[in-house]
């Protein structure tokens, strides 16, 4: 029996490797890029950044698997980080990193997946929605580089037009017949 990385969601029919999952937020990969690119912004004004980069880079990792500044912060501080209002600032925009960082893994994740929508837009759909239950509901824009549906569902109170919110993004996978 294949086992698949922790938060990951097997694709039916593509290749069973790490890319073939959809990228998220704690996957290593993910974490590795926003962790360098932190480093980067921490170590810009520290005199010796190469002394301890690597230990640095580890103890960052951990913390950044919380999504909460301030327990980051703590977690560093644990590992003997000199915590100050300089570090917290750049902790309190992670997840600005966090989004570029799984962007731009999504985005390889599509192309190296092969990952292709085949519903096309006015699609009416049956999704599990999360504290909603089964709804149906309408396909009313694909993102095809991160491989997603919006989903307008009138009884949610979502709009065609005007204010309002135009529908729910759902993962092309969550949706019966949305991979070719």
């Amino acid at each position: 029996m294949e086992t698949y990385p922790a938060g990951q969601l097997m694709l039916p029919h593509l290749r069973p490797f790490t890319k073939s999952y959809r990228p998220r937020p704690v996957r290593d990969d993910v974490l590795e890029e926003v962790a360098t690119v932190l480093m980067d912004k921490i170590t810009r004004e520290w005199e010796d950044p190469g002394r301890y980069r690597e230990e640095w880079l580890e103890s960052l990792r951990r913390a950044l698997e919380d999504d909460d500044a301030w327990k980051i912060c703590r977690s560093l501080e644990d590992d003997g980080w000199d915590v100050d209002e300089d570090l917290m600032g750049i902790m309190r925009g992670a997840w600005i990193v966090v989004a570029d960082a799984l962007n731009a893994a999504l985005e390889a994740w599509v192309i190296d997946a092969q990952v292709t929508l085949a519903l096309p837009v006015g699609t009416d759909v049956e999704v599990d929605v999360p504290r909603h239950g089964r709804l149906c509901g309408t396909v009313v824009s694909l993102d095809p580089t991160r491989g997603t549906y919006t989903v307008r569902f009138p009884s949610l109170g979502h709009v065609e037009s005007g204010p309002g919110t135009r529908g729910r993004v759902f993962p092309a996978e969550m949706l019966t017949g949305g991979i070719v």
